[in-house]
């Protein structure tokens, strides 16, 4: 008899003499057991010993003592809000190192990088001065503007500013935002004892061979070979991969793609294939379209079945009638496409156009929230589950099974239709590319007290377009305004991690539903069903039914009131500005109870009850039937909010501001530098208010502060200015 609590090692009972451990086996050996409890009080304690001898040491301590090892050397470690902070290691670590450079310029951004977790840069404004020349002391910095060179204007403000400035002794201010385009320059920025601190706070992710969005013309019918990269035909900015070996590097900032430094580089590619030199006389080797370029395009030609990569030389990054200084037409293959880095439109420029079209580029936002290419398993996905199947389009035939168990099916479609009939009690599909997948089936997914759920492999965001219907038992289904009734039995169980879908999802039975990491809008051109079309979820689910979002960016929920279903909303974006209200039943009454915890809301919601609300904005008039039950604790209201007793809000006159409220910029539900102080201090843990307060963004701006006092030199005055 082997017992339940057995060591695989039993390093303990193997010790006992050998009669003790004999009689142990003919009385069922619960000996045996209590020492295997023993064993695993005996590995933690030689783990923690074995631990003792790092433990002196900042780069393998663990890491609650790294503010210990910091208070010996005299720095103060704050608690970190989210992995993307850096961690407070290696400000440990390079204390002395930093502090010997103190006052530099080159330690700066490291340092400030260590404590942010933002992409710092540091600009010395008296080197940029216009200024009389010495001849025995010559002013490398600032020079004149050359009238020749239109991108000395482009790049006015930006990091690679050669322009001199006449000084400016005003000073308006610590932090604030960099100016727009075409607004007047900031006072007070260039003088001598002034240094630029910019931050950029957005991240950038980068998504490889997504298939793009063929856009329609203005009658509603395709217009071939134009293109828009965002999966929902919006038009949104292409991003820097924010990832270099030299931190210096323009690559390495997470910002919106220069097309002048794309320009120059192009150009400079047909010089050197003509076997030219630039106007300097040199040929700078590749920065953006090297090995690992930043805008990579596959097309698949007609006739064809394999793709063929896009010559970078033909990409033109300016405006769809721009083309390159040098023209050679030999070098003008097939396949010539204009590229608009501000929107992310694509456009061929010759005929034949292709079937398919596949890009790696990378685009912006605050942090993981919504689909994108996120870490989705810390496990292999098939650990645990029965039955897994892998989406992967490029195979031939409906499905097959692989030497390793997992099934393997050509679309969405055959994947559902496999698990149906599998008899499984629990499932799992996962989709291995960042295609366009369409959802074709009419009929409700019935899952009968099974668990399924749908993800997106790691590393891919594919899009799901279409109606997704859902359903929890048999004879539980009725596409009507009505609740089903339940049905005694194991709940049934959907989930959807890191998708995005192009559509609704229509849920109904008794059901718990959960979102993570997901993505889901109606558009206007590509959705036609007409059941709801300005709603993403509708739910016409029964009693006990949970739906929990997590980390997602959602549209306008309906849920039936009175059905004791329950929402749940964490970390996330609700977008209920299409119809004017995010949350309510069908008929525009109250829906079931929800929970809302750091999320923002742009939309009024009409609610049955609200059992908690935290750390969270409501744009729109909130109103809660039942007041008498619940909380709301930390949040902001709109005006007219009727909700149960506010404690510790922000006050109505406090309005919030956003960097950007549209869908698709990489600014969205940001918090402005504007923004009223009370939305970022009130908290007090050092976390903002909405979607994005796991970031801790005042937490950082308060190291920022601290370490430039710190640092600086007394003459110098730092100021702040947040790029993005």
């Amino acid at each position: 008899m082997t017992a339940p609590f057995q060591s695989p090692r039993e390093r303990l009972y193997n010790l006992l003499p050998a009669i003790y451990r004999l009689r142990d086996h003919y009385d069922g050996e619960p000996l045996r057991a209590l020492m295997a409890v023993l064993e695993q009080v005996f590995d933690e304690v030689e783990a923690d010993l074995d631990q003792l001898a790092d433990n002196w040491f900042i780069e393998t301590c663990a890491a609650e003592l790294i503010p210990y090892i910091g208070d010996l050397v005299g720095i103060e470690v704050y608690p970190a809000f989210d992995t993307l902070i850096a961690s407070d290691r290696k400000l440990v670590g390079n204390a002395f190192r930093w502090r010997r450079r103190k006052g530099t310029a080159s330690v700066l951004p490291e340092m400030l990088k260590a404590v942010t977790g933002w992409h710092v840069r540091v600009r010395e404004y008296g080197g940029m001065l216009a200024m009389t020349q010495h001849v025995k002391d010559v002013n490398a910095g600032g020079r004149l503007a050359s009238l020749r060179e239109p991108d000395e204007f482009h790049r006015q403000g930006g990091l690679v500013e050669t322009t001199a400035r006449t000084a400016n002794v005003r000073y308006a201010g610590f932090e604030r935002p960099v100016p727009a385009a075409g607004e007047l320059p900031v006072q007070g920025q260039y003088n001598l004892n002034f240094v630029g601190i910019s931050c950029w706070r957005l991240q950038a992710f980068e998504v490889t061979w997504r298939e793009p969005t063929p856009i329609p013309g203005p009658d509603g019918i395709r217009e071939d070979g134009t293109y828009a990269i965002h999966p929902f035909g919006i038009r949104a900015p292409l991003f820097n991969r924010g990832v270099s070996t030299d931190p210096a590097a323009l690559q390495s900032i997470p910002a919106p793609l220069d097309p002048g430094f794309l320009r120059d580089e192009l150009d400079s590619r047909i010089l050197r294939a003509a076997g030219a030199e630039d106007e300097d006389g040199s040929a700078a080797g590749p920065l953006w379209f090297g090995d690992n370029p930043v805008l990579d395009i596959l097309a698949q030609w007609p006739g064809s079945t394999e793709y063929e990569r896009v010559d970078p030389v033909c990409l033109l990054p300016e405006s769809a009638g721009y083309r390159p200084r040098h023209t050679d037409p030999s070098h003008h293959k097939r396949g010539r496409v204009s590229v608009r880095t501000d929107t992310g439109i694509l456009r061929f420029l010759d005929r034949p156009f292709p079937q398919k079209v596949r890009v790696t580029y990378s685009y912006g936002f605050s942090a993981d929230l919504g689909g994108g290419p996120y870490q989705r398993f810390e496990q292999e996905p098939a650990a645990g589950i029965p039955w897994i199947a892998l989406v992967v389009p490029s195979r031939n035939g409906s499905f097959a099974v692989t030497a390793s168990g997992v099934m393997e099916c050509s679309d969405i479609d055959a994947a559902l239709e496999a698990w149906e009939s599998s008899g499984s009690a629990e499932g799992c599909i996962c989709i291995a590319d960042s295609a366009i997948h369409e959802y074709r089936r009419a009929e409700f997914l019935q899952l009968n007290g099974r668990s399924l759920t749908i993800s997106g492999w790691d590393g891919a965001v594919p899009t799901l377009r279409g109606c997704l219907r859902v359903a929890g038992q048999v004879g539980e289904v009725a596409d009507s305004h009505c609740a089903p009734q339940p049905r005694q039995g194991r709940p049934s169980s959907f989930h959807l991690n890191g998708v995005w879908l192009e559509g609704s999802l229509h849920l109904s039975g008794q059901l718990a539903v959960g979102l993570v990491d997901c993505t889901i809008f109606q558009t206007s051109f590509h959705q036609s069903d007409t059941a709801g079309p300005e709603a993403a979820i509708l739910a016409r689910v029964s009693l006990d039914s949970t739906i929990s979002i997590t980390r997602s960016i959602i549209g306008p929920i309906r849920l039936p009131s009175g059905s004791g279903c329950s929402l749940e909303l964490a970390d996330s974006i609700l977008d209920g500005r299409s119809s004017g209200v995010a949350v309510c039943s069908f008929d525009g009454q109250p829906g079931p109870q929800t929970a809302v915890r750091t999320c923002t809301v742009f939309g009024a919601m009409r609610v049955e009850a609200l059992s908690r609300a935290e750390l969270s904005i409501f744009t729109g008039p909130v109103t809660v039937a039942e007041r008498n039950h619940g909380s709301a604790t930390l949040c902001w209201f709109a005006p007219g909010s009727v909700t149960p007793n506010q404690v510790r809000c922000v006050p109505e006159a406090d309005t919030p501001a956003f960097t950007s409220t549209r869908h698709g910029d990489p600014g969205y539900a940001q918090l402005s530098v504007g923004c009223p102080s009370a939305f970022f201090s009130i908290s007090g843990d050092g976390g903002e208010l909405g979607a994005f307060h796991r970031l801790g963004q005042p937490l950082r701006k308060a190291r920022l502060k601290t370490t430039l006092e710190e640092t600086l030199p007394f003459h110098l005055e730092p100021q702040i200015f947040y790029e993005t």
